[in-house]
């Protein structure tokens, strides 16, 4: 072999194999979104193939661990807030491509163009938005959400005062529904409507988070959301522990609404109270097509005399459905 040829061979055999660049662009996606965005983003130095994938990720996330990046080692508020703009502001700016998932922290101390970041990003065809405020952010009154037809899955974890029927009919198109936190104990005095002015038709799933099963109003106002729910398959209740020692008023439901389509409850983090009861009891004797409810305690610590009277009770409720079954763990 020659001087050159053998050169040329040592050359190409020392050269390592391109194994990523040639991937399908949604696999590439996949490998992008487990950085971090602003690491991502440095693979545009990679090669002129590389430029431009990080700014087609389907999925951008701008949230608390991205602000603080962006704004670590930087103390003046006025340079701390041009900075985070003006990389939110190239991000944008550089996208190509759908968004189907958008993640937006918006700081307490930021006083910029979050409405233009919005109204952006929804002109991509975006399928999850998620708005994450500072917990300081107290200067907040309103917020409104209109022209959503699509929507099918709404998360809220809010304190604030509403009127009812504004809020319920805004649930009207949602199929996946999760109420949790300060919710439940903003409104324990409000009046409840005997029924939804607009049925939440849509509605599959409903999750409902520390809701206080001893307190009448909120058991009421499960009663209510089921009621108005005629297409409801799953139910997952977590309850509040009553750690104030709250006295257990006896709490009555008194409803003859069947479920129809009611198929799964999950139960969790029960003491044994009248309210849980009298839930549970209403929940097997108007579903006709459950198939398994399960229960689970607040924890081992609960006396045992107390979750065998418990579970005594709920295995002699009547069952609309020949198939129902119910599960009880202890957490």
């Amino acid at each position: 072999m020659s001087g050159v040829g053998a050169s040329i061979d040592k050359r190409s055999r020392g050269v390592k194999v391109d194994r990523i660049s040639n991937l399908p662009l949604d696999l590439i996606h996949k490998i992008l979104e487990c950085l971090p965005l602003r690491e991502a983003a440095k693979t545009r130095v990679l090669s002129q193939h590389w430029r431009y994938k990080w700014a087609s990720i389907p999925q951008l996330i701008l949230d608390k661990s991205f602000c603080k990046d962006i704004t670590k080692g930087k103390n003046e508020p006025a340079v701390i807030s041009s900075a985070y703009s003006n990389t939110v502001n190239n991000i944008l700016l550089s996208r190509a491509g759908p968004i189907s998932k958008f993640v937006l922290y918006v700081p307490s101390w930021f006083p910029g163009e979050t409405y233009m970041w919005i109204r952006h990003v929804f002109a991509n065809d975006i399928k999850e938005f998620i708005l994450e405020f500072a917990p300081s952010l107290r200067s907040l009154s309103w917020l409104r959400i209109e022209e959503t037809m699509a929507l099918d899955t709404l998360d809220l974890d809010i304190k604030l005062p509403f009127c009812w029927n504004e809020i319920l009919d805004f649930f009207a198109n949602i199929k996946n529904l999760t109420l949790k936190g300060c919710f439940w104990r903003t409104f324990d005095h409000f009046i409840l409507p005997e029924k939804i002015p607009k049925e939440l038709a849509q509605l599959r799933t409903l999750n409902l988070v520390e809701i206080s099963l001893y307190n009448q109003f909120q058991i009421s106002f499960v009663v209510l959301l089921l009621t108005s729910s005629p297409q409801l398959k799953l139910l997952s209740i977590e309850a509040k522990d009553n750690i104030d020692g709250i006295v257990h008023h006896s709490i009555q439901i008194d409803c003859s609404y069947i479920l129809q389509c009611l198929r799964k409850v999950q139960l969790f983090g029960l003491s044994g109270l009248s309210g849980e009861l009298q839930l549970l009891k209403y929940i097997l004797g108007h579903s006709p097509v459950l198939g398994n409810m399960t229960i689970e305690f607040i924890s081992a610590k609960m006396r045992l005399q107390t979750r065998y009277d418990f579970a005594v009770e709920a295995m002699q409720y009547r069952r609309a459905s020949p198939n129902a079954e119910i599960i009880i763990k202890t957490k």
